[in-house]
């Protein structure tokens, strides 16, 4: 991640498999990355837009989303929170994982130092 003059860009991945358990179940081979972009205004609002893609090996599926977001930082008494909405547009994916759409709503508690 890198943050600079109101601007966060940065990445999250994760490769997950199994390695063990009961030869019954099936295996598991997935990677997940979120790729995201926002900028911050003085004001504690903020616009970005953020990408996920999914891609699970052994079942040889892809989904990859688009979610657009807006948010702001405010205090509710003394608290310090981050409220976000972002829609979910799916771009990629076969019909039997793909949504036809989705939300996604944050609230988090932030403690400054």
């Amino acid at each position: 991640m890198h943050q600079g003059k109101g601007l966060s860009i940065g990445f999250l991945a994760n490769q997950i498999w199994s390695v063990a358990g009961n030869d019954d179940r099936a295996d598991f081979n997935q990677f997940y990355t979120q790729l995201f972009l926002t900028h911050s205004y003085k004001s504690g609002a903020s616009l970005g837009i953020t990408s996920e893609i999914t891609q699970n090996w052994e079942g040889k599926t892809t989904l990859i989303t688009v979610s657009p977001n807006v948010g702001a930082i405010t205090k509710l008494g003394g608290q310090t929170m981050q409220f976000a909405v972002m829609p979910l547009i799916p771009v990629v994916g076969h019909s039997s994982i793909r949504p036809d759409w989705g939300l996604r709503a944050v609230v988090a508690f932030i403690f400054p130092q």
